[in-house]
């Protein structure tokens, strides 16, 4: 019988080159844009219905 819920050592050295390998890859640094709209008290207390995001979205424009 074998241990299916358990890497193993040989599991753990595959896992450990795999993550290795993506954490040390080279990835542009995103860059963000909020509006600050959305850091206003409306914005915070604004109870989510579809008319009032839509009210909220047409503000934005």
């Amino acid at each position: 019988m074998n241990d299916t819920i358990h890497l193993g050592w040989v599991g753990w050295v595959d896992l450990d080159q795999k993550i290795n390998t993506f954490v040390n890859q080279t990835i542009p640094t995103p860059t963000y844009r909020m509006n600050d709209q959305f850091l206003t008290p409306t914005w915070a207390n604004l109870i989510p219905t579809s008319q009032h995001l839509t009210n909220f979205t047409n503000r934005l424009h």
